[in-house]
Parts: structure tokens; sequence; C-alpha cells
């Protein structure tokens, strides 16, 4: 998406100078070996993935970076779940509301 509204004239961007830098320590992280890798959402904020055991060297190199205002670390979940239980499902069954 970033690179078709780069294409356009006049060109688009959402991507900020952290964006740009956040690119920039993945690149070096990624030297010699590649430990992570970026996406963007709509905007200008960065996801980074990488292995649990790159993490902490991983958010290092990102707090590094002047600017970034917040990391979150996830991982992946659990999968999904089935409910027995009604009362623990986010629709309701009998109305298909939002509870």
């Amino acid at each position: 998406m970033h690179a078709t509204m780069l294409d356009t004239f006049p060109p688009i961007t959402y991507l900020n100078d952290i964006s740009k830098r956040v690119i920039e320590k993945v690149h070096e992280l990624n030297n010699p070996r590649i430990i992570a890798g970026y996406t963007f959402d709509a905007g200008p904020n960065a996801h980074v993935f990488t292995l649990q055991r790159y993490v902490g060297r991983v958010v290092r190199a990102l707090k590094s970076i002047n600017g970034v205002e917040r990391i979150f670390v996830c991982k992946v979940g659990e999968g999904p779940k089935y409910f027995n239980n009604r009362t623990n499902h986010l629709i309701d069954p009998e109305t298909g509301g939002i509870r």
C-alpha cells in the first residue's frame, strides 16, 4: 500500500521520519542474518516481528530510536476456543447483538 501511494502523483505518504528510522534499524539488525521483519498499518505505526530468542535485542534496538513512544511485546495466542457457556460469547446467539 505504501509503495503504491508513493507512486501516485502527487505522492502520498503516511510514514514519518520515526517510521523510516524503524525500517533502518530493522535492516541494521538483519546484518549479517535476518532476525526481524516489519510491516506498517495504514499509518506510520510499525509492527516488528521476530522470534522469542531475539525479542530482547529487538526491543533494545527500537528503544534506542529517538521518538519511539511505546513498544508492545505480544505473543502468538492459544488459538480458537469453543465456549459451551453462552454467557462467554461476544455475540448473543439469540439476538445476534454484541454483548
